[in-house]
C-alpha cells in the first residue's frame, strides 16, 4: 500500500499505476475511496478485486464446500465498488491444484452479474500469467468515466450521519447504535472543529 507522494510520482512516471488498498471493498477500497481520495484527489479508474477458490469457500462457510456458496460476498464487494462509480474487474489467482471446472464457475458468474474477468496464473507462470488480466484492467481504465467516481458521504455530514452511510450501505447494517461514551466522544470531536473530517472504520471479516 503506497503513500500519496509514492502515487504522485508514480502517476508523474507511468501510464498506469496499481495501488493496493488492502483487506476486502468494504475495508481497503472503504478508506481509499472517502479517506485518500477526497484528501489528494487522486480518483482510480478501476478496482481490481483478488479473488481465490479457497476464499469463496471460505466465505460459503466451509473450507472444503462448493465456490458456488461464496458468490453471494463476491457479488457484494462488487456492488460496493460499484457504489464509488468504479467499475470492477476480477482477477482470480490460480493456483496448481485449482480444479478447471470451479475456475469456470467462477468466471461465469462473474459474466453473469456483469463483472469482467481473468485468470490471474502469475504465480505458475510469471508475467506472462498476467497478461490476460492486465490487458482487461487496462481496457477498463481507458474506457473509465472518472467524473462518477465520488465518496460515499459529503464531508458536511455528521459524524453520525456518515458512520450510517458506511455501516448501512457498504457493511449492510440496518441501523447504528451508539453507547453512551461514544456519542460523548463524537460531540467533542464536533465541538474542538474536527466535523469536517472523515471516518476511519474499523472493521472485522464478519462485517458484511
Amino acid at each position: 500500500t503506497s503513500s500519496v507522494l509514492a502515487q504522485r510520482l508514480g502517476l508523474h512516471l507511468a501510464d498506469y499505476v496499481v495501488n493496493e488498498t488492502g483487506f476486502a471493498a468494504d475495508l481497503g477500497a472503504e478508506k481509499f475511496f472517502d479517506i485518500v481520495m477526497p484528501m489528494c484527489g487522486h480518483v482510480p479508474s478501476v478496482a481490481v478485486m483478488i479473488v481465490t477458490l479457497k476464499a469463496l469457500r471460505a466465505q460459503g462457510g466451509a473450507p472444503d464446500g462448493p465456490v458456488e456458496k461464496g458468490f453471494p460476498n463476491l457479488a457484494r464487494h462488487a456492488a460496493n465498488v460499484r457504489r464509488w462509480g468504479a467499475e470492477p474487474v476480477v482477477a482470480l489467482n490460480r493456483f496448481a491444484a485449482d480444479a478447471e471446472s470451479d475456475l469456470t464457475a467462477v468466471l461465469d458468474y462473474c459474466a453473469s452479474i456483469g463483472v469482467e474477468a481473468a485468470l490471474s496464473e502469475g504465480y505458475l507462470k510469471g508475467g506472462e500469467g498476467m497478461a490476460d488480466l492486465a490487458r482487461k484492467v487496462v481496457a477498463a481504465a481507458d474506457r473509465a468515466d472518472t467524473s462518477k467516481i465520488a465518496p460515499l458521504y459529503a464531508p458536511e455530514l455528521t459524524f453520525e450521519q456518515k458512520i450510517t452511510e458506511v455501516a448501512t450501505k457498504v457493511y449492510g447494517a440496518a441501523k447504528v447504535e451508539y453507547s453512551a461514551a461514544a456519542n460523548k466522544q463524537l460531540a467533542n470531536y464536533e465541538k474542538n472543529g474536527f466535523g469536517h473530517l472523515p471516518v476511519c472504520i474499523a472493521k472485522t471479516h464478519l462485517s458484511i
